[in-house]
């Protein structure tokens, strides 16, 4: 990871994070094919939340026949010196949680990214 973010130029960068939460076996089907991990790195915050806005609206047309009720973890954002967002998707039907969406913050300080 520290090699791609090296890579990026500019001072800060912001990184999307999917990731499929709990027991899977519990998950609604419709998801069970995507990684259950994924991340996407950023040069522009208004970029990250548009593309997080943009991956919570295709997991939910994903889910066909279910719906996912959207909760902002405003504890975890607020604990965090680097998580700006913090996103639970929930299956509305059992109240499970299906996957958690992050956006997170490094700024480049000298060599160091913090």
């Amino acid at each position: 990871m520290s090699e791609i973010i090296n890579w990026l130029s500019g001072n800060t960068i912001f990184i999307v994070n999917y990731t499929r939460f709990g027991d899977l076996s519990g998950h609604i089907e419709d998801l069970n094919d995507l990684s259950p991990f994924q991340q996407w790195i950023f040069r522009d915050v208004d970029e990250a939340l548009e593309a997080a806005k943009q991956i919570t609206l295709a997991i939910q047309e994903k889910c066909k026949g279910a719906k996912l009720d959207i909760k902002n973890l405003e504890g975890i954002t607020k604990q965090s010196e680097d998580i700006l967002l913090s996103l639970e998707l929930i299956d509305e039907a059992d109240d499970t949680v299906q996957a958690r969406i992050y956006i997170t913050a490094y700024r480049k300080n000298g060599r160091v990214w913090s």
